[in-house]
């Protein structure tokens, strides 16, 4: 069996890793290709990497990228959380939102320079029987199941490109949340001295700032209808005249494929944005690339598991229950910002929250902003949380439901409602926040004080 992934991003990158760890499980020889055309992914990485690609899932793959190679050769800084600047209710502090709950921390890495390591390597860091080309895809054909690419004929194809899919370009629904649809990255040649992601509310969106050894980027994530020379301008007004030594402009829509397995064609797979593409938030960016890719190598070395089939033609639903009621939660209270895009956030977080199918444990109706009260507190939330670990569930209980997937990692939730302001901040039974040590939405470098 023949398979090529198409597209050498870090979800590419992860599925290369994913497959030819499972494969070499089942004892497995088939032959795996991760295909880079530049022009189908981007020249940078605008978010984290955690344990899966740093050797976390060491039992299921022979690649070995340690912290202290990435950090000598890639260009990586250390990723211990997300700062929101700016954001929610309050304007007194900015909050940190912690790496995975609190737990362990993740690197900030240049994806050229990883790619060029591969890419130099050609695949033998992955195992045998495996390779990594670069080339421009000028031939993609589909027959009898089987896909032709650049006339090399392949079993498998898992398409990870970040522009545009190989096929069907039509087969996506749209997200219930999507504030933004444009990204302008600007590149300044300054080294990141910070050990986190930074989320900062802008005038017409929301900036990611991104650390790296040698540089920094920010990506500012906009509505379209603004002028893209406004966005140039109020970068200057953040970072000052001459810092920033180029841009890079990208449209994109945001998208939820209507498949991971194609329907039709069997062996074609999605992941990374071809599968989906939602309102960037860069702490959540790569775990559901991580369970897509170790789900579609299973499937493939299951023989088309049915449980597994299942799981992936179902994966819009897990984007509906997880990643985007955790967007709306960010922006439900909006920012220090009354602009058109903030009132457009908050008015599309605050009516996903409030849908119907979002229930609390105890109360109806009216509650998104009372989750927590003096009848329902943190004594009854964390019971709830009990319950759900150890799987004790019965069917007709009243603890059947968490309504927000954030809610089931306690120290995010607290972390989240507190820093955003939220009304039931104060019904939390825990230990006092710590907060970076600069003004409400003034960027800091700095974690704590």
């Amino acid at each position: 069996m023949k398979i090529a992934i198409v597209g050498a991003g870090i979800a590419g990158i992860t599925q290369l890793q994913m497959l030819s760890g499972i494969r070499g499980s089942y004892e497995k020889d088939d032959e795996i290709v991760l295909i880079h055309d530049p022009d189908k992914v981007y020249p940078f990485f605008l978010s984290s990497v955690g344990n899966t690609l740093l050797g976390g899932y060491s039992e299921q793959s022979n690649f070995n990228c340690t912290r202290s190679f990435a950090i000598k050769h890639l260009g990586a800084t250390d990723y211990y959380g997300t700062k929101f600047i700016g954001w929610g209710n309050r304007t007194d502090k900015n909050f940190v939102l912690s790496q995975d709950g609190g737990s362990g921390g993740g690197l900030h890495l240049d994806i050229e320079k990883l790619r060029n390591y591969i890419i130099n390597d050609g695949g033998k860091c992955f195992g045998e029987n495996i390779s990594v080309l670069e080339q421009t895809i000028d031939k993609f054909d589909i027959k009898d199941n089987t896909f032709n690419i650049n006339g090399v004929e392949y079993d498998i194809v898992i398409d990870c490109t970040e522009k545009q899919p190989l096929i069907a370009p039509d087969d996506y629904g749209t997200p219930i949340i999507s504030p933004s649809n444009s990204t302008l990255v600007a590149e300044i040649p300054l080294k990141g001295n910070w050990d986190f992601t930074i989320e900062y509310a802008a005038k017409y969106g929301h900036i990611t700032g991104i650390p790296l050894a040698d540089k920094q980027y920010w990506a500012y994530h906009y509505d379209n209808s603004v002028d893209v020379d406004d966005i140039r301008n109020d970068f200057v007004s953040i970072f000052g005249e001459g810092l920033i030594s180029k841009y890079h402009e990208i449209d994109f829509t945001p998208k939820i494929s209507n498949y991971i397995i194609h329907p039709e064609y069997s062996s074609y797979f999605r992941n990374g944005n071809t599968a989906y593409l939602t309102e960037t938030l860069g702490f959540m960016q790569n775990e559901m690339e991580e369970r897509l890719a170790e789900n579609i190598s299973e499937y493939i070395y299951n023989n088309g598991d049915q449980d597994l089939g299942t799981v992936l033609n179902n994966f819009g639903e897990i984007i509906m229950e997880m990643i985007l009621p955790t967007i709306s939660f960010c922006f439900q209270y909006g920012s220090r910002w009354d602009t058109d895009y903030w009132t457009k956030c908050k008015e599309q977080a605050i009516n996903h929250l409030e849908m119907p199918f979002f229930k609390h444990p105890q109360y109806e109706s009216e509650w998104r902003d009372n989750i927590l009260t003096d009848k329902w507190g943190d004594k009854e939330y964390k019971k709830l949380l009990n319950k759900c670990y150890n799987h004790a569930l019965p069917e007709s209980s009243e603890y059947t439901n968490i309504p927000y997937f954030i809610m089931m990692y306690y120290t995010w939730f607290y972390e989240l409602a507190t820093g955003l302001g939220a009304s039931y901040a104060d019904k939390f039974d825990t230990f006092d926040m710590i907060y970076p040590p600069e003004k409400h939405g003034e960027i800091g470098y700095k974690l704590y004080e």
